[in-house]
């Protein structure tokens, strides 16, 4: 019995001590892929050349891999519209003691794309790639200084960075007492933005150049620009190759815009109409639509279609409200835990891996982006002190049985684990609107693959939306009308997909029916949990709460909070789908002598 109290400041110690320690990791190492380190070193040469050596630390985690790719624009445009191709030459990648990895280059029609890594081999952990090309076209020629401007990383890597640098060493020929006349500045972010969280200094290794470095990780779809300026006559005139082809397409393009403008107003809204109407009449004498059906969609191995397929099913639109369905849906499958504080104040704790098989593409971007933003874990003294009273009662009487163990060990694994995100994080993301973005793009793509539309739903609705804005700006009401209530609903379903549209809108008009037939599922917490997900993304969870307001719930495994009814959780629903839409909407800020992506360089990368 005296060795109680000792036993209880051991663990209390052991606690603390993996607190301090847990609190000063980030997210993306602890088992994330991702980036450590992303080196770069530019020599701008006399010949107008640039040489390009970039060294990345990739960590592929516990994931096992081939190895990586990276690709880089070749093609860049002017000013003047005209576009214009760089060439890369004397390619070459090595690890970090100069051996020569195993790589392969080849072109689309804007990238150039070095694969690099051995296809008969996996490898998995922390690896360093050195990757050295020549550039033909790079600078910029002005009237009174000649320019770099280069996207050191690229914006396009499947993966954050956690911290990037560039070395950048102006031509040998410059004397040091034109220093004065070179600048430098650098950018990052998103594509577009002008922020400029890094660091610039001057390097001292006998040649004039510049040290720039990220003051923060780069999260998906950031990246790091540089631009240096320096006196005329030291670098050769080497322009890029003017795209002839793309020359004579422009002119076409003239023709064709010319024609477009003038069936603009005629034939486009007559058009869209019809597709929407054609759509419409094939879905209305093929329907087979149901009073009430309380089963979503099935697939052909009886597993259910989740709230997001049923959802774009049914409407043909992406939203909020459908990643909202889909965080609840995963939580309620063990792969995260929603605990509720307030209104619109709730935490997510990551409980599984998200590399799981049986998550969808769609559902593992949303997952892997909801918690991209995780810097630490915040402590919680009060509740902290709670866990800690209780072990101690259980070790009060020197015997902990096998249940309390469990508890114990449940307690400490809630005090020492990091991947917690608060909603509220998710208003000052950079990353999140990407984040959506990929989920909409990876669903529609998803419903195309299962042969459920001809046409991708989320690109048909992006392209209307554009449109409806466009003509609104071009003085053209009625087909911005039109794009808006129509073009944006016009993507085909297939038979199968009218099939399953029809049990999808079954189950909508028994999650909002009025009718006694629910009666005897009425008091089923179970039946209410499962369908909750498909309220929410038809937009019925308050209608759905209301017929089971009277019970009482219990407990459940995927969500905490103050009130356990089907009102709190309707409530629930509605606030995080309300911050979902409010956090996913983002502004694009403009650029006046540079901005992030811009310029040559750029590109992206992953693992295969």
């Amino acid at each position: 019995m005296t060795k109680l109290p000792k036993i209880i400041r051991l663990l209390t110690v052991s606690i603390l001590i993996t607190l301090a320690s847990s609190t000063q990791l980030k997210a993306q190492n602890s088992g994330y892929e991702h980036i450590e380190s992303f080196d770069v070193e530019i020599n701008i040469l006399e010949t107008g050349h640039i040489l390009v050596t970039e060294s990345i630390k990739y960590d592929f985690g516990t994931d096992s891999r081939h190895g990586i790719f990276r690709t880089i624009p070749y093609l860049k445009t002017n000013d003047k519209n005209e576009r214009l191709i760089l060439d890369f030459t004397d390619v070459s990648v090595t690890d970090e003691f100069n051996r020569k990895i195993t790589f392969e280059t080849s072109k689309t029609s804007d990238l150039l794309k070095i694969k690099i890594g051995d296809p008969d081999k996996l490898i998995s952990g922390a690896h360093e790639y050195v990757i050295k090309y020549k550039v033909a076209g790079a600078l910029t020629y002005f009237d009174d200084f000649d320019e770099l401007y280069w996207n050191i990383t690229g914006n396009e890597w499947d993966v954050p960075i956690n911290k990037a640098t560039a070395r950048v060493f102006l031509p040998a020929n410059i004397p040091d007492t034109l220093r004065p006349n070179t600048k430098a500045s650098c950018y990052t972010g998103r594509t577009g933005s002008t922020q400029s969280f890094c660091n610039i200094s001057i390097t001292s290794e006998g040649r004039i150049g510049y040290l720039f470095f990220t003051e923060y990780p780069l999260n998906f779809g950031e990246g790091l620009t540089i631009v240096v300026n320096f006196p005329k006559g030291f670098a050769s005139y080497l322009a890029p190759r003017l795209d002839k082809l793309y020359s004579i397409y422009q002119t076409f393009r003239l023709l064709i815009v010319s024609i477009v403008v003038i069936t603009w107003g005629l034939l486009a809204p007559l058009i869209t109409l019809w597709y929407w109407f054609k759509d419409w009449k094939n879905t209305k004498s093929k329907e087979k639509i149901l009073s009430a059906w309380f089963s979503p969609p099935k697939n052909p191995d009886k597993t259910e279609y989740t709230p997001a397929e049923s959802g774009i099913l049914l409407n043909k639109s992406t939203g909020s409200s459908l990643i909202t369905a889909t965080i609840i849906q995963l939580a309620q499958k063990g792969f995260l835990k929603i605990v509720v504080h307030n209104k619109n104040d709730f935490d997510f704790i990551k409980l599984k891996d998200f590399n799981d098989p049986s998550l969808k593409n769609y559902e593992k971007s949303l997952l892997k982006g909801l918690f991209s933003d995780v810097k630490a874990m915040k402590l919680d003294l009060g509740k902290f002190t709670s866990k800690l009273g209780k072990i101690k009662g259980m070790m009060s009487d020197g015997k902990i049985d096998e249940k309390e163990q469990e508890e114990i060990a449940q307690m400490f694994g809630a005090v020492t684990d990091i991947n917690v995100v608060n909603i509220k994080t998710l208003k000052n993301s950079t990353n999140f609107p990407n984040v959506v973005q990929l989920f909409n793009t990876q669903l529609g793509e998803h419903m195309m693959a299962k042969g459920l539309f001809r046409r991708n739903p989320e690109t048909i609705n992006s392209l209307f939306s554009v449109i409806g804005v466009v003509s609104l700006t071009l003085l053209n009401p009625i087909m911005s009308a039109i794009s808006f209530a129509f073009g944006r609903k016009s993507a085909p379903r297939t038979d199968l997909g009218i099939e399953k549209y029809s049990e999808a809108k079954s189950l909508l008009n028994f999650l909002k029916s009025q009718s006694e037939q629910l009666d005897f599922q009425a008091q089923n917490q179970m039946f209410f949990e499962k369908l909750l997900p498909y309220a929410t993304a038809f937009g019925v969870e308050k209608i759905w709460a209301e017929k089971f307001k009277d019970i009482n719930f219990t407990k459940s495994d995927w969500y905490e909070g103050s009130t356990y009814n089907s009102m709190a959780f309707s409530s629930f629903s509605s606030s995080l789908n309300s911050s979902v839409r409010s956090y996913s909407s983002t502004s694009s800020s403009g650029s006046s002598g540079g901005s992030s992506g811009g310029g040559g360089g750029g590109g992206g990368g992953g693992s295969w």
